[in-house]
């Protein structure tokens, strides 16, 4: 860090994800840094091969890739103006008319429901309020295919974001996104319900416990058990360089070509405000 550069007073919070399995467990630690309109998240164990930069005063999300030297910005989906959004679609349009036409034709159908419960318990953590919440969800693929479906039951103490940003400078609940991750096949659509009110705020702890039913052609029966858990580790108060939050000098700015992945995030954006993204 250079001695005259500028520092941001702003939160570190360090989660660590565990996903257990059959073939064995795997943790993951990751720090985000929020310094008010700007955060950074980046995995630390195991090292990860880039990390992630949001910059909502300038409208972009920044994807650095530490091995390559490289790095690629685009458009904070749910911010973008429109005109920027526009300009990403159509740089990917040649992709998005073969993935529309796959969608389109598409015959079996993946059916995600999912259903919230505030029970009303609170408890104090990290000096904050946090309320405890229930979230079921359940993936049925079309039974003409095998009927193969996977239950999965969340439990999850949220802090309350106003209580987060009065005791800890540069947090701000905008820097917070809740998101589903899903996969389809190639001939299969996403049908996503939601019912309940949704948390919100800063997730504390989180424990999921899921069971999959599979059907083989056989006729064969397997059923699969997974565990997962999130939790944070801790919550401190820090200046950051602001480099942090910029690519390295040296690195080289590639070109993005919206492919699946990017332009699924752009879709997403828009389910993301109506059912997935909320703040206390």
């Amino acid at each position: 860090m250079a001695l005259s550069e500028s520092l941001l007073r702003g939160t570190r919070v360090v989660s660590e994800s565990v996903y257990a399995r059959s073939i064995g467990e795997t943790a993951t630690i990751v720090h985000h840094l929020y310094a008010g309109d700007r955060s950074r998240s980046e995995s630390v164990h195991p090292v990860a091969a880039g990390f992630e930069i949001e910059r909502r005063d300038l409208r972009q999300r920044i994807r650095v890739l530490v091995g390559e030297r490289k790095y690629q910005i685009m458009p904070l989906f749910d911010v973008a103006t429109e005109e920027e959004k526009a300009r990403f679609r159509h740089s990917g349009r040649h992709w998005r008319k073969r993935h529309d036409s796959l969608i389109g034709s598409a015959t079996r159908q993946l059916k995600i429901d999912f259903s919230y419960q505030a029970t009303g318990e609170e408890q104090s953590m990290f000096g904050c309020t946090a309320r405890h919440w229930i979230v079921r969800r359940r993936d049925e693929h079309d039974s003409k295919y095998g009927g193969n479906w996977t239950e999965a039951i969340t439990e999850a103490w949220y802090l309350d974001s106003e209580d987060v940003a009065a005791r800890f400078s540069g947090f701000s609940a905008d820097l917070v996104h809740h998101a589903i991750c899903y996969a389809t096949s190639r001939n299969e659509r996403a049908i996503i319900e939601h019912s309940g009110k949704k948390p919100s705020g800063l997730c504390a702890w989180s424990e999921t416990k899921s069971l999959a039913h599979i059907e083989l052609p056989n006729a064969e029966i397997r059923e699969q058990t997974e565990n997962s858990s999130v939790r944070i580790l801790s919550i401190a108060e820090e200046s950051f360089p602001v480099s942090l939050f910029e690519p390295p000098k040296e690195f080289h700015k590639i070109p993005v070509y919206p492919n699946w992945i990017t332009l699924a995030r752009l879709d997403f954006a828009r389910l993301f405000q109506r059912h997935s993204r909320n703040s206390a």
